[in-house]
């Protein structure tokens, strides 16, 4: 139900368990973030127990992610063109996007018109991309047409960016033909 405040009660409780152990690192980082408490997610970036427990890629992606929601979006450019995130279809276009930059998202789409990584994601990444862009229309049409299981559905339900439009009817649709509960009913 997107209820932050308590996921990230929990993540810290895990964390506080277990400091050591990666599966509650990661989920408790990714928690701070996403609950806006950039400070907290910012000291365990750079404590010594992050940088020994999590590998350079996912660094530089939990750095992404950090400045993209805190909105610093020239960071997250500089932060995008280090290599691997590159060839990161959805950091890509989603910093593109935030940036307003169009001619550049369009051009990302068109190197890679199924995104990269995993085939099955592509219709809800795109999805997200043109929740950024406001693109209400497309987004509908690729949240409508995912073809995938319940976790597809969460993944893509989880995102900030359907924030603006989680009271919109057509997008109640598509958490009721999932089976996802519609927090307004």
């Amino acid at each position: 139900m997107n209820d932050d405040d308590a996921a990230v009660s929990y993540m810290k409780k895990a964390y506080k368990i277990d400091s050591l152990n990666i599966r509650n690192v990661v989920p408790y980082l990714n928690m701070l973030i996403e609950d806006k408490k950039y400070e907290e997610a910012q000291k365990l970036m750079v404590s010594e127990n992050y940088k020994s427990l999590i590998n350079k890629n996912f660094q530089l992606k939990f750095l992404w992610y950090h400045n993209y929601l805190k909105g610093d979006f020239k960071k997250t450019l500089e932060v995008s063109k280090e290599p691997p995130l590159t060839n990161d279809y959805l950091t890509q276009v989603l910093t593109y996007a935030k940036l307003e930059d169009r001619k550049k998202v369009d051009s990302i789409n068109k190197k890679y018109p199924y995104g990269t990584g995993v085939l099955l994601l592509w219709r809800a990444n795109r999805a997200i991309l043109h929740a950024v862009l406001k693109d209400r229309d497309s987004m509908y049409f690729y949240l409508q047409n995912m073809q995938f299981d319940y976790n597809y559905a969460l993944y893509a339900n989880g995102r900030r960016e359907f924030d603006p439009y989680r009271n919109e009817e057509r997008y109640k649709a598509f958490l009721r033909k999932n089976y996802l509960p519609v927090t307004s009913e």
